[in-house]
Formats: C-alpha cells, structure tokens, sequence
C-alpha cells in the first residue's frame, strides 16, 4: 500500500455538530451538564449496589455493569466532543480514531448482549421463580457478565483489524463529532487500492494450487482408497450415532442430546476438506477456486469453535451431573440445553466471521500454491503480498482467545468433578475417571492438533500436514468409536435396535 496507515494519514478532521460560535458555546454547555449527569447518575447506581445488601441480587448485579458500560459508552466520544466546541482546529490522531472505532463496536456488543442476559434473568424470575436462586447462582452471573465482554471483545477485534489496514491516503475530513466507521471507511481511497492490488483480490487470483499430500501415482492410489474407507466409516459411523439417539427412548437425556451434537459437528468437520482432498488424489491438476479456499477456510473455523463450545457445554453437563445430581433435571432442561447448542453455533459463527473478514481483503497477487491438501489459514496468509508477520500473531491471539478459554473451561469443570466425588467416596476418583474418560479423550484428541495449528504453530511442514490430517479425519473417525465402545447405554442401544431389525424382518 506505499506505506502503513499512519505515514499516510496521521490525523483525521472532524467537523463536529455547529459551525458558529455562538451555537458551539451552547452546545459546550448543554453536553458538559448531560456528561455530568451521566457519570454522577450511573456512578450512584454503581455505587448503591456495591455497598447497599438488600441490593445484592443478580438483577442488580446486571444492573451494575450495565451502569458501567453506559458510562464508558459515553466516555468513549463524549468528551472529546464536548473539548472540540471550544477549538477552531477538531483533529484526531489515526490512533485515537481507532480507538474510537474499536470501544465503540466492544461496548455496544457488549451491552446488546448485557441486555439479552438481563432479560433472561427476568425470565428465569417470573417463570421459575422456585428455581431462581439455583438457575441464577454467582458463578452462572459471572460467566454470562463474561460472556458479553468476550462477545463484545470478538467483534470489535473484527472491525479493527481489517480498518487499520485500509489505505487512507486521500480525503480526511469526517463529517461527524466521532470517528463513525462507514464514515471512515468512506474515507478509504479505492482507486488507489485497485490499482495497487492491481484489480483485487479475484482478479488477480481466481484460484490456488494445492500440493497434496503425496506425489507418486501409486501412492496417491494407496491414500484415496484409504481415505475414502475412512471417510464412509466416519460419515456412517457418526449418523449411526445420531439415529440411534434420535430413535432410542432411553437416550433422550441432555448428555446424549449433545452428543447427537458432536456427532453432526465431526462429520461436518470432515466433509469440509476430506472429499475435495479424495477427489484431488486422482487428479493431475489440483486447484481450488478463490470462493472454494475461502468458503474452506470459513466452515473450518466455525466448526472448530462449534465443537470447542460443545465439548465445553458436554463437560458443564457431567459436572452438573455428578456434582449436582438433585437439581439435574431442573438445570439442564430442554430450553437450557438447546439454548446452550444455540451459543456454540454463535461462537462458532462469530469466531468464522473474525478471521474472514481479515483474509478476504488480503492482496493476492503473487505465489498460489499452497503446501496442504486445503486451503490452510496460516499457508495462506503467507501467499499475501505484504508483510503478514503482525497479521498472523494477531489471528493466532484470535483462535487462542477461543481455544485457551475452553480448554481452561474443561480444565476446571473436570477438576470440580474429581474433587467433589472424592470429597463424598473413596472410590470416587476411579466412578469419575470412568464417566468422563470419554469426554476427556475426545478434549485431549481435538484440542491437541487444533492449538499446534492455529494457536502455536509448530511451522513444520510435514509436521503441520500430519496434525491436519488427524484434526480433520482422524478425530471425527475415532469419537464415534470412543462413544459406542466405552458407553454401555450405546452398546445397549444398538442391541435393542438391532434386535428390532431381526424382529421386524422377521415378521414381514
């Protein structure tokens, strides 16, 4: 782009609410006391609810960090604003402006979010009200405060890491008292981004090269007849699964409702790149188009922080399970459990979303093969004409964010697990291990590639293609293995549905 950002524009122009000066020391006036009052007034409700006892409730405690929010909200332009009515000259440095940009998109997520959660609290309170104090516990108050400054963290980074790199190097005055993002974005100078990108993105590359995984014909041969097999067990493995939950009575419970889950989740985790990679094997020419690599790499991260929230809400459901057995009925109901399937198909889609908005903008223009059998985040950041060293730390602290939190999430789910039960039996460890074991496996199998890939790449390439290949085939072909061998209600499962078969063939 010629140059950063910064070294082209180091400071926009904005041209504020009034133009005369008797209109501007009004409105200085008018917006200091609103300023005041905004503060004052939510410093007040912050403050009463800290130290007042009979307020100590979860409303108020939703109450209290939306208090906090609205008067960061306001913190975020207001002053600025209100300083500018008295200057001739209402610049901003580019820094600033992002900043501005960046607290405003993570506030307002957040907020919305903050909303959602304080209407469900009214909910659980009108409608379950003898269940309210169980439902509505501290920690359940704090991970759903959490939860909206994560989402409001996510979709901010989603923004900024994709304006800072635009090329603003024409116009720079924004007809506002706030860097508005359409504003800014108007900002950008597209011309000069077309010709530098030298027609964009499509133009310049329609398609990619993928190396493979084998270069031999006899070896390719030897891959696509065992890949395919593998493919057809993990597809049929994984529906077996799934109609035996959707089928079987004595499997409608939350744990297998997830499952059921889990099971649609690997064989689409699977069917993402393993049948354009079976296909290719027979191939002399692989390629992928530009929407094929994208839409790739899109359905890879929204699966994989689908799965990862999944296997979190699984490890929430066995805690409840063995830590709270009494109340197990009442917490995971089918509103619950399908309200928490809903979030993991947000996270997903939202943590997809943060990484494409990034990649689709990149600068292909020069080498397009791709060292992989699909289109890989990491190899194909490295295909962009720039410097991507910045852009790739800042997508790794991206999938860590998600990867990191749930398996710190698991972690402690786990261990609330194994300390309760041993706190209540001595044999309490080797029942736990035995109920879990599964879970674990499954964490330990899908985690483990997925943080050496995106997290901390190890940047070996076989290395890389090895970790790959068990991540998006092997791990979806051996959770359904884990399951039905090591769970006696599956084993029962598919004898009862077995014996129907026999039963039914034989009375035809």
């Amino acid at each position: 782009m010629d140059g950063e950002n910064q070294s082209v524009v180091s400071e926009f122009a904005l041209l504020g609410l009034g133009h005369s000066w008797n209109m501007k020391v009004l409105l200085f006036m008018i917006f200091l006391m609103l300023y005041f009052v905004i503060v004052t007034g939510n410093i007040v409700i912050v403050t009463l609810i800290i130290t007042d006892p009979h307020l100590h409730s979860p409303m108020y405690f939703f109450l209290a960090n939306l208090s906090f929010v609205d008067m960061w909200l306001s913190s975020v332009t207001t002053p600025k604003m209100i300083t500018d009515f008295l200057r001739e000259n209402k610049t901003i440095s580019f820094a600033g402006c992002m900043c501005q940009i960046f607290f405003a998109h993570f506030i307002a997520a957040g907020e919305m979010v903050l909303l959602v959660v304080m209407a469900y609290d009214r909910y659980v309170a009108i409608c379950k009200p003898l269940h309210y104090s169980t439902i509505m516990n501290l920690q359940k108050c704090i991970g759903l405060v959490v939860s909206s400054w994560t989402v409001g963290f996510v979709h901010a980074m989603s923004h900024i890491v994709v304006i800072v790199r635009l090329p603003f190097c024409g116009p720079r005055e924004i007809d506002s008292f706030f860097c508005d993002m359409p504003l800014v974005i108007k900002l950008v100078n597209s011309e000069d981004k077309v010709n530098k990108m030298d027609g964009g993105n499509q133009s310049v590359m329609s398609e990619f090269v993928l190396l493979g995984l084998g270069h031999s014909w006899d070896m390719q041969v030897l891959l696509f007849m065992i890949f395919l097999i593998l493919y057809l067990i993990i597809v049929s493995g994984n529906v077996v699964i799934m109609t035996l939950i959707i089928t079987d009575p004595h499997l409608h419970s939350p744990m297998y409702f997830f499952l059921a889950n889990l099971s649609f989740v690997d064989m689409w985790l699977s069917s993402n790149t393993t049948p354009k990679m079976i296909a290719d094997f027979l191939r002399e020419k692989k390629t992928i188009s530009f929407a094929g690599c994208m839409s790739q790499i899109f359905f890879s991260h929204f699966i994989a922080g689908l799965e990862m929230v999944v296997l979190v809400i699984m490890a929430y459901d066995r805690y409840v399970a063995i830590c709270k057995p009494l109340h197990y009925s009442t917490i995971m109901s089918l509103h619950r459990c399908i309200g928490l399937v809903v979030t993991a198909w947000t996270v997903g889609f939202v943590h997809a979303m943060s990484q494409m908005v990034v990649i689709v903008e990149l600068p292909f223009c020069g080498p397009r093969e791709i060292d992989s059998f699909f289109c890989d985040r990491p190899l194909v950041i490295d295909l962009a004409c720039m410097d991507s060293h910045t852009l790739k730390v800042l997508m790794n602290v991206d999938c860590g964010v998600v990867a990191i939190t749930c398996f710190i999430l698991l972690l402690i789910s786990y261990t609330y697990i194994l300390v309760t039960v041993c706190q209540n039996s001595k044999t309490g460890a080797s029942k736990a291990l035995s109920t879990c074991t599964a879970h674990i496996t499954v964490v330990v199998l899908f985690f483990g590639p997925c943080i050496f890939i995106y997290v901390w790449p190890l940047n070996i390439t076989w290395m890389d293609k090895f970790l790959a290949v068990f991540y998006s085939i092997f791990t979806p072909l051996l959770n359904p293995a884990i399951y039905t061998l090591r769970n006696k209600e599956m084993k029962n499962a598919i004898k009862r549905f077995g014996n129907y078969y026999v039963d039914f063939k034989g009375n035809n």
